[in-house]
């Protein structure tokens, strides 16, 4: 599955293209009668992730939203009013010079726990090998993360006026291959602290073909999660920390094709991820460490006929890297382009949907809800078309009829990120609509 940004829109070349499905200015609609989709934030270009962070002490902290704009590279800031508001600054806190063909841009952002003390904001772009509007080349200076700082500045009368990132490092280079592919497909770009204090991010396959795509050839710096210290070196308890290539250190998983999304669940700390296949198989994993997804020798179970011929022994990368393929949790047997996912780790909503796990799409502009089994390692489902945990279909409405039991939003306008806020209410970034919608309670 490719998710193209054509004509200012997110588009899946694999289904469904989004053009004429939604109008821009209408609102999500969430399948609870209890629930509602408010405008918080807008007039935003092509936005792709975002994430909150706190100034000032008590007791009167300030919050702040800052929202990637994929297209421009600009950082974006939104200040929370005491009414719960939104007060837009009309200079960004940075402009970078990104390359923002198909699936490059500017991609993740990540707050470092310990914000409050260093200020540490990190971002994941595709940098451009040029200054100035050229930024669908088909060259680039690769993708990179880099580590900030948050600045602010106040007007007379104590009011935040400009808030600002600044003294950038790089943490990370993944190289630019002048003799192989670099995308523009495929650049993942997520990326996110875990409860260990370790930088995760994702980054696709960007249509290379090596070791770590499960297939012949050596180690091509594509398809894995990675996992960092804050400072960008390997941790010592990685998967493969004591790896001859330096790179291969880095990882923390494998055989990832295509994914926009990574969340980790609040009670059992697993990581969850989103991965999308070409025309066939989109999945939801749990992603352990030393995990292989499959790609490119496999999507979606194993045990589909689809699949009919595939071992389990036979996975390349576990024969040579020695790390350990796992059958999706969920899967779509038709391409949706999955897009982000987050756990509702609030009582904003009520106990019904507290700890449940929200994933957006965007074939259908929908968002759905899975709710965990105990040992919170697999979804729970009651509808017999659900039972093999895998939801068939070859059209949009076939495919709803057959999920109508984790069906959470419709119209939803291609959500890229889902973040709670300070309120304790999950806030939306839609990429198509250029909004950014919080849920509340009616």
């Amino acid at each position: 599955m490719r998710l193209l940004a054509v004509g200012g829109v997110l588009g899946s070349t694999c289904l469904l293209c989004l053009h004429g499905q939604v109008a821009r200015g209408e609102a999500p609609i969430a399948v609870s009668p209890d629930l509602v989709f408010e405008p918080w934030a807008g007039e935003l270009k092509e936005p792709t992730s975002m994430a909150w962070v706190t100034v000032g002490e008590a007791p009167k902290p300030e919050h702040v939203l800052l929202v990637l704009e994929k297209f421009t590279g600009n950082v974006r800031v939104f200040l929370r009013n005491p009414d719960g508001s939104a007060r837009a600054l009309k200079a960004p806190a940075l402009q970078l010079p990104v390359n923002f063909k198909s699936e490059r841009g500017l991609l993740g952002i990540a707050v470092h726990p310990s914000f409050s003390q260093n200020g540490f904001v990190y971002l994941c772009y595709t940098r451009s090998n040029r200054q100035g509007p050229d930024g669908r080349s088909d060259v680039t200076k690769g993708q990179v993360v880099e580590r900030y700082v948050l600045n602010v500045s106040r007007a007379p009368d104590a009011e935040i006026s400009e808030v600002r990132l600044e003294e950038p490092r790089e943490i990370l280079a993944l190289p630019y291959e002048p003799r192989d592919s670099n995308g523009p497909n495929s650049c993942g770009g997520k990326i996110l602290f875990g409860p260990d204090g370790k930088l995760y991010g994702v980054y696709g396959d960007q249509n290379r073909h090596g070791l770590e795509t499960n297939e012949a050839g050596g180690r091509v710096a594509a398809g894995f999660i990675f996992r960092l210290n804050d400072d960008g070196r390997a941790p010592a308890d990685n998967p493969w920390a004591s790896h001859k290539d330096p790179w291969v250190r880095k990882y923390f998983a494998v055989g990832v094709r295509n994914s926009f999304g990574l969340a980790f669940d609040p009670k059992s700390k697993r990581l969850w991820e989103t991965e999308n296949g070409d025309t066939l198989w989109d999945e939801l994993n749990i992603v352990p460490a030393g995990f292989n997804s499959g790609s490119n020798y496999v999507m979606g179970p194993l045990s589909d006929a689809t699949n009919q011929g595939k071992k389990r022994a036979e996975v390349p990368a576990d024969r040579l890297l020695g790390s350990k393929y796992g059958d999706p949790v969920f899967s779509w047997y038709r391409c949706r382009g999955l897009t982000c996912l987050a756990f509702l780790a609030t009582d904003a909503y009520g106990a019904e949907n507290r700890e449940t796990l929200l994933v957006a799409e965007v074939n259908g502009m929908w968002v759905m809800q899975f709710r965990l089994n105990a040992d919170r390692d697999r979804v729970k489902v009651d509808s017999k078309a659900l039972a093999g945990r895998v939801v068939m279909g070859d059209t949009l409405d076939a495919v709803e009829k057959n999920q109508k039991e984790i069906m959470f939003a419709r119209r939803a306008g291609t959500v890229t990120d889902m973040q709670l806020g300070p309120d304790g209410l999950m806030y939306f970034c839609s990429y198509r609509d250029g909004v950014v919608y919080v849920l509340k309670r009616r």
